[in-house]
């Protein structure tokens, strides 16, 4: 939507400081969380090696769907190199990151980590994922990198004439409705998460139902591959993510009674 801004020399690529703001702002409001949450009790390794964990789970998934999406529009898979680069190179989609978490970062954090009450933990990353997602998606909105939407007459349609995919016809911003539902969700979720919730993990469940669902709707204005019969690739890995949750969290639910009633008996 915007040049990238230069002063004195200096360049400040849109794409690369938005996610950059969007992860100081996701630190500082875990650290605020973990602070408030007597449940989160973690050791120095075991932050150290979860923050890697998450970190080479987020990035596997959004490569692995940006390198099938990739296929699709061009017939042909990206160098290996791709998966080495971060986020900014393109080619990385959110929806492949939130169905690895969602499958392997409990077993993971719970069997080797050895993480207690990972539950609690997951609540806490469900909220940092929607503070991430209010910055990182305005990184779209200034580059202009094309994943904005389908024309549209409606009066707040935007021209997006700089980046790599400028439109001729307004558009629609799909990067604001993005922001904007998770700025709105991020305060219903904390709310919730505050004064609501009864057991550890329900904070997380709401996020990887109603996200989903969000993103599914979303796609029928974006600009994605089809796969078939007018279904996108990101519509198909957010689907594989709702299947999934039920079983998940139905185990996480399930080992919150345990300990619940582990410590009632103690």
């Amino acid at each position: 939507m915007l040049p990238n801004y230069h002063f004195l020399g200096f360049e400040l690529n849109w794409y690369s400081f938005f996610p950059s703001l969007g992860v100081f702002t996701t630190i500082f409001f875990g650290l605020w969380y973990i602070r408030k949450n007597v449940n989160i009790r973690l050791s120095v390794i075991q932050t150290l090696l979860f923050f890697f964990v998450l970190y080479i789970l987020l990035m596997t998934g959004g490569r692995i769907v940006g390198a099938i999406e990739n296929y699709l529009k061009v017939g042909s898979f990206p160098d290996i190199s791709v998966f080495f680069a971060a986020p900014s190179a393109g080619r990385f989609r959110w929806c492949g990151s939130l169905l690895m978490v969602l499958i392997f970062l409990p077993v993971i954090s719970k069997k080797l980590l050895k993480i207690q009450n990972f539950n609690a933990f997951f609540d806490m990353l469900a909220l940092s994922f929607c503070v991430l997602t209010v910055f990182t998606k305005q990184a779209c909105q200034f580059s202009g990198d094309g994943c904005y939407g389908i024309a549209t007459t409606l009066p707040w349609g935007m021209y997006y004439p700089y980046g790599v995919a400028p439109n001729i016809l307004p558009v629609h911003p799909t990067p604001v409705y993005d922001s904007l539902f998770h700025l709105l969700f991020f305060a219903f979720l904390l709310y919730w998460d505050v004064n609501r919730k009864k057991v550890s993990g329900q904070t997380a469940r709401i996020y990887f139902i109603a996200v989903p669902i969000f993103y599914i709707l979303l796609e029928f204005i974006r600009l994605n591959p089809v796969v078939a019969y007018g279904i996108t690739l990101p519509q198909v890995v957010y689907v594989l993510i709702l299947l999934s949750v039920i079983p998940i969290f139905k185990i996480f639910m399930h080992e919150n009674k345990q300990q619940e009633y582990q410590l009632s008996s103690s």
